[in-house]
């Protein structure tokens, strides 16, 4: 018999548990979240959440891996307010996401991935099964509900049908479980989907002080560029006439931005803040660090995000790297081994 941490606490569906200690719980898995969480609080808190909030939560969580963090932590202490404060996705963008989900499922293009797409309701197993028990096809059916912000099983067939009909999808068989593939034109799909993905620049957005000098040439600088891009530091810019003008016009020139929200003692860089918003506005990569002893101070809207924490230079150049290298890929720069 599972335990209590062997269900997800937001849908009551088997997870895979970690551990409990110091009133904090790690869930290793659930595929209804779309992975990994770490919890504060008891099942009961989220008893005046709808599944509607629940998704908006779920697509937090999702957000939270994907910049870096594998086991976001949901607080109990005012969740439903910070829930209500979360945008439902636009159905597009919806659609496209569980695009991308099912293409990283499938590793190749042409490869099947199998998936429970029932026409009802009823693929949920018992509350006392384990997660080892649960078919293979109802996990990606889970894991496609949680990236397309879906709360029923009808949004999601909805979806992948959307997928077939723009010949971004294939549906193999009607037989369950039914599989599905990614096709040539998805794959091409989801790359052309990605703002500037040809462009080689990346903007950096950060104070411009003797202090985080160092942070820049030993850390920011080499850690673009090693991962193959050419990093633009507006205040290093030769021949900058209008600064406003020239920031509006270098961030959409840029593949991604990079943000450091470290501060010195007169406060927060409203200028990072707004870079920060100006990108994220027109859908780039956004990549956020902060020097650990000013994390504390970055703003509640944007300390939600995921951010890279440093002490040195060094650490900093290497956790970026990493970061930049997963959430973007290599840029041009990067030589042919």
């Amino acid at each position: 018999m599972q335990g209590p941490t062997d269900t997800c606490y937001i849908w009551s569906t088997p997870s895979s548990p970690r551990m409990s200690g110091g009133g904090v719980t790690w869930i290793d898995d659930s595929p209804r979240a779309g992975g990994s969480y770490a919890t504060d609080f008891w099942a009961q808190a989220i008893d005046s959440l709808d599944d509607t909030a629940k998704a908006l939560l779920t697509t937090w969580l999702i957000n939270q891996r994907t910049q870096g963090d594998p086991y976001p932590r949901i607080k109990g202490f005012g969740l439903p307010s910070q829930v209500e404060r979360l945008k439902p996705l636009q159905i597009g963008e919806r659609a496209n996401r569980l695009l991308t989900l099912l293409a990283e499922r499938s590793g190749t293009i042409g490869q099947q991935v199998s998936i429970a797409l029932p026409d009802d309701e009823s693929v949920n197993p018992s509350q006392d099964a384990t997660i080892d028990e649960v078919p293979e096809s109802v996990c990606n059916l889970w894991r496609a509900m949680a990236w397309s912000e879906s709360t029923t099983i009808g949004e999601v067939i909805f979806l992948v049908d959307y997928l077939v009909e723009n010949g971004w999808m294939k549906r193999n068989g009607l037989k369950q479980p039914d599989s599905v593939s990614v096709t040539v034109e998805g794959f091409a799909h989801i790359e052309e989907s990605r703002v500037n993905a040809g462009r080689s620049q990346a903007f950096v957005a950060m104070w411009f002080n003797d202090e985080t000098d160092d942070a820049f040439d030993n850390g920011i600088q080499p850690a673009i560029e090693q991962a193959g891009y050419t990093p633009m530091r507006i205040d290093r810019k030769e021949d900058v006439n209008k600064i406003d003008d020239e920031i509006f016009a270098e961030i959409r020139n840029s593949r991604f931005l990079v943000a450091d929200f470290t501060q010195g003692e007169s406060g927060a860089r409203g200028g990072v803040y707004w870079e920060d918003g100006f990108a994220s506005g027109l859908g780039l990569e956004v990549i956020r660090t902060c020097r650990k002893d000013c994390m504390d101070k970055v703003a509640f809207d944007i300390r939600q995000y995921y951010h890279i924490g440093w002490e040195t230079p060094e650490e900093l150049r290497d956790a970026l790297k990493q970061r930049i290298l997963a959430r973007v890929g290599e840029g041009p720069g990067v030589p042919a081994s």
